[in-house]
C-alpha cells in the first residue's frame, strides 16, 4: 500500500460548518501551548509589536465565502497550513483595503480593512472553548511528499502538535480540507498518523525514499 493510500484509510468523510472561521497555527512548541490552553491573543496582550492589517488589538481570521482564489485567504491557509477552527465568536468583516484606513491598523477603532476579501478580525482574545477542531491539508503533504519529496516539513510539524495535544489531554478533531467538496472534508485518525509517520516518513534515507515511491 502506497503512503497516500494509507493515509485515505485513516480519513473518515466528515461535515464542515460554513460559519467556521479559521487562524493559523504557530510552529513554536511553546506558542502552541500557549494558545491550547489559554488562547489565540492579539500583539497587545502578547506584549509584541508588529505590523499588519491586524494591528495591535486584533486577530485576522479567514472564512470560507466562496471568493476568487486570488483574494481568498481562506483557499491560501487551507492548502498549506495548519489552522485552529473557531466557532461561536464576534468577528468583524474587513472593508477593502485603503491607506486611508490602513492608519488605523493599529488601533482599536473598530473599521477593519484587507486585500483579502474573505478576512475577518476578533478583538483582542479568542478562548479556547471556541476551539472546534484543527484543520490542516494532510493528503495535499502527503502525497507531494510521496511524488516528489517536498513537504515533510510540514508533516513533522503535524506530528509535533498531535504529540503536544496530546500531552495537554486536547481531543479538538483533525480535520483534513484537501479534498473540499462544499461542506464534505475528511476527519483524521490521529494515532493512526503517527504510526504511519513513524514507518514511513520519520528519518528516512534517499534510499528509503526511492524505494518508497517505487511501491
Amino acid at each position: 500500500m502506497s503512503l497516500i493510500e494509507e493515509i485515505i484509510s485513516i480519513e473518515t468523510p466528515s461535515t464542515r460548518d460554513l460559519n467556521w472561521y479559521y487562524h493559523g497555527i504557530p510552529e513554536e512548541t511553546d506558542a502552541i501551548r500557549n494558545i491550547l490552553s489559554e488562547g489565540i491573543k492579539c500583539r497587545n496582550l502578547l506584549g509584541e509589536k508588529g505590523t499588519g492589517n491586524n494591528g495591535n488589538d486584533f486577530i485576522s481570521l479567514s472564512k470560507d465565502m466562496g471568493v476568487d482564489e486570488k483574494f481568498s485567504a481562506f483557499d491560501g491557509f487551507r492548502r498549506c497550513l495548519m489552522n485552529i477552527i473557531i466557532d461561536n465568536i464576534e468577528a468583524r468583516k474587513c472593508i477593502k483595503y485603503s491607506s486611508l484606513l490602513h492608519l488605523l491598523a493599529n488601533t482599536s477603532f473598530p473599521i477593519r480593512s484587507s486585500g483579502f476579501r474573505d478576512e475577518f478580525q476578533a478583538y483582542r482574545i479568542i478562548t479556547p472553548d471556541k476551539f472546534v477542531g484543527i484543520q490542516c491539508p494532510l493528503y495535499y503533504w502527503t502525497k507531494g511528499f510521496e511524488e516528489h519529496g517536498d513537504y515533510k516539513y510540514f508533516l513533522d510539524a503535524f506530528k509535533n502538535l498531535l504529540i503536544i495535544m496530546k500531552q495537554m489531554e486536547s481531543r479538538l478533531p483533525l480535520y483534513d480540507y484537501s479534498r473540499l467538496q462544499g461542506t464534505a472534508i475528511h476527519q483524521i485518525n490521529s494515532d493512526d498518523f503517527l504510526t504511519i509517520y513513524d514507518g514511513k516518513i520519520g528519518e528516512l534515507t534517499c534510499e528509503e525514499k526511492r524505494f518508497l515511491l517505487k511501491k
